[in-house]
């Protein structure tokens, strides 16, 4: 395999060198590397940051992060092994530091050497720190946004501060009327007038400058917020182990989309509600010091809209988790009629779905205007409370006007001052009803994320050295669900170079065992062993980089089909492509398009036939070049002469090392194995050499 390294036409050190290092590095310090998760690295300079700048690039490819530190000749001691050494026209992994203080250094091609102390110094010396990037103690979806809540909290402060001094401004144009009312209107004082009238206006500037600055904040914060556990939400879906997903993709799908509230919520000024929601009684006090006794209208008014507003509460959230989850079905149910639209037509059934897809939409409309028309209910009841408060404001206010002891500007600014104190009460029932969609689509992604994962919650797993292919069977179960085992198997060995066809009836058992076999599924009970080693103790990425499923339904995805052969296998070069396509009969399809390799391929696959997609992934296959291969009828789709020709390729491609086990039912296969193992419900029935077998597999027919 060949990693491509991009060339900038002013560098010292190649990309392809860097990154042959930082896998010798991730040996050394026991992380998982991944060469089909490496991209284009760039050739660099032979300064010391450049380097440690594309080898932190590198791990962040490889799901680690951390930091590059200098190391002076002075601190460099036995421990600080291993770190890199730059010198002007090379890049070394110094793997020891002799207790004399020379260092045993290796190059990217493999060779070690020994750099004595006084060659030392012309070397910059520089150790990265890097973890894993995934966080494995964060066991919700609220964990991980109080998580990111806490690295904001200085600007999420600085938001609130910002919100204060917008409350306290806005109290300007109602000072501002009182003044014009009380010294300008009653003795004609226009010189009064500008000054307030120029002083307001920069009042006004000044709040809307503090608005945009908020909103700018907020902003960028939610923004950094989302991508950061937007990703991780995506990154745990995505690990979610095969035999533990959601029932339902289109349902899992929504619920991922989800989070989409979550930060329309972030971002939304109906957040500010809640920050405006105490300043209630800061305008309270003001509206005190104005007209006194006038304050106990808001004083009463305010809890009542509050109050009033709480009592929506529970059938607000009833109906808006009615909503969510019917809107959940419908989604689910669109997804799986256009994924299946083949199967529809092809039954005439399309009324079906409509008819379906009619139900649920009238459910969902039926909810949807239920719920509207009670936060509907809410709000104009909290409007009729405002004005209530504003009659009472203006009433009692007149009695004060009439024995002197309050102006009318004054009462103009009590009036102005409680819209502003009951405003955000009237944004309590859409507040209640975006909550509640918050925290049903928080608690529906906590109870999917929760399934249990490939990493099966284990911050560092086992790193192999080397991958033999040796697979053994300990009292190996599996179940669905908790049902009833489908897979029981005992004591089978697969060894290392092994040709095997696992053979039987549909429903045997054959496909699962691949996929436990892949890691794709974990053993109910029992364990299967790798090399020797519990495969579930095992980075995931080592058992992917070296067992190679071929499910029997490839699926393509979206993109080239350039992207579609390398996916998994990282960049490579055309003509390892072409070379690999050319061994399976898929250079036939490259060559009758004019596009080639970047020949269009449609969500799925569509456009290809069966036979053409199962060539795509065997391509894929042989480019991967793994240590086990797992064939699940690989030549189900194909005509007898494409059969003969990929079978063939199949058992010569690889080197005799490599294990090949295939499921199949096609006797064309079975001549090109040594072994066949027999399976029916569940259980070995017959293991041993194709010759063996295949004898007593007539002997049976013919006994039938």
């Amino acid at each position: 395999m060949s990693i491509e390294a991009t060339s900038n036409g002013a560098s010292d050190i190649l990309g392809s060198e860097l990154i042959s290092l930082f896998e010798k590095y991730c040996s050394f310090k026991r992380h998982p590397f991944r060469h089909a998760k490496v991209q284009a690295v760039e050739d660099t300079s032979n300064e010391w940051g450049d380097v440690a700048a594309q080898f932190l690039l590198v791990a962040e490819q490889q799901n680690l992060i951390g930091t590059a530190r200098h190391l002076d000749p002075e601190d460099i001691t036995m421990a600080s092994a291993p770190f890199f050494a730059v010198a002007d026209d090379c890049v070394r992994l110094v793997s020891v530091v002799k207790s004399n203080g020379e260092w045993v250094a290796g190059d990217s091609a493999g060779s070690e050497t020994t750099i004595d102390v006084d060659n030392q110094n012309v070397y910059e010396a520089f150790s990265l720190r890097l973890k894993p990037s995934k966080s494995h103690n964060v066991g919700s979806i609220f964990g991980m946004l109080r998580r990111q809540v806490e690295r904001n909290k200085r600007i999420i402060f600085e938001a609130v501060f910002a919100t204060f001094m917008i409350s306290v401004i806005g109290l300007s144009a109602a000072m501002y009327t009182m003044q014009v009312y009380d010294r300008v209107v009653s003795v004609n004082g226009f010189s009064t007038l500008w000054v307030l009238t120029i002083g307001v206006i920069i009042a006004i500037l000044f709040e809307f400058l503090l608005k945009q600055t908020r909103a700018f904040i907020v902003g960028h914060t939610a923004k950094n917020i989302d991508l950061q556990v937007g990703n991780e939400i995506f990154e745990r879906a995505l690990d979610i182990r095969l035999d533990s997903r959601p029932p339902t993709v289109g349902t899992f799908a929504g619920q991922i989309r989800q989070f989409d509230a979550v930060r329309n919520f972030l971002t939304s000024s109906t957040l500010f509600v809640l920050a405006d929601v105490p300043f209630g009684l800061f305008f309270i006090f003001v509206i005190y010091t104005i007209a006194g006794p006038v304050a106990l209208v808001p004083l009463v008014m305010v809890p009542a809209a509050i109050l009033l507003g709480l009592s929506f509460q529970k059938p607000i959230e009833r109906l808006t988790e009615k909503h969510m989850r019917e809107s959940n079905v419908k989604n689910g149910m669109v997804i799986e009629a256009i994924d299946g639209i083949e199967t529809l037509k092809s039954l005439g059934s399309e009324w079906v779905a409509s008819k379906k897809y009619q139900d649920l939409s009238d459910q969902i409309s039926e909810s949807e205007i239920e719920l509207k028309i009670l936060s509907a209910k809410a709000t104009n009841l909290t409007q009729v409370i405002q004005q209530c408060n504003y009659v009472g404001i203006v009433a009692s206010g007149a009695y004060l006007i009439s024995m002197g002891d309050l102006t009318v500007g004054g009462l103009i600014a009590c009036t102005i001052i409680a819209g502003r104190a009951l405003a955000p009460l009237a944004q309590i029932p859409q507040l209640l009803t975006q909550w509640k969609q918050i925290k049903i689509a928080l608690n529906a992604l906590d109870d999917a994320l929760k399934r249990p994962s490939d990493n099966g919650g284990v911050h560092r797993k086992l790193l192999p050295s080397k991958c033999r292919g040796n697979i053994v069977f300990e009292n190996t179960q599996f179940a669905y669900d908790g049902n009833n085992p489908v897979l029981s198997i005992d004591g089978i060995e697969f060894q290392e170079g092994e040709k095997i066809a696992i053979v039987g009836p549909i429903g045997s058992g054959k496909s699962t065992l691949l996929k436990i076999v892949a890691g794709l599924y974990q053993p109910s009970s029992g364990s299967l062993k790798l090399d020797g080693i519990d495969a579930s103790k095992i980075y995931p990425d080592y058992i992917h980089e070296n067992i190679i499923y071929l499910p029997q339904d490839i699926r393509l995805f979206n993109g080239s089909l350039r992207e579609n052969l390398i996916l998994g296998v990282g960049n490579i070069a055309d003509d390892k492509i072409i070379e690999a396509a050319q061994k399976t009969g898929l250079d036939s399809i490259i060559n009758a398009h004019s596009e080639g390799l970047d020949l269009s391929i449609t969500e799925g696959g569509l456009g290809l036939s069966g036979g053409q997609r199962q060539i795509v992934g065997l391509t894929r296959l042989i480019l991967m070049n793994p240590k086990l291969v797992l064939l699940d009828e690989p030549t189900a789709s194909m005509d007898g002469h494409t059969e003969s020709k990929v079978i063939d390729v199949l058992f010569n491609a690889f080197a005799k090392d490599v294990s090949i086990i295939v499921v199949t039912h096609k006797t064309a296969l079975l001549p090109k194995v040594q072994r066949i193992v027999v399976l029916d419900k569940g259980s070995v029935v017959l293991d041993g050499s194709s010759r063996e077998i295949l004898a007593k597999l007539s002997k049976q027919q013919v006994a039938k």
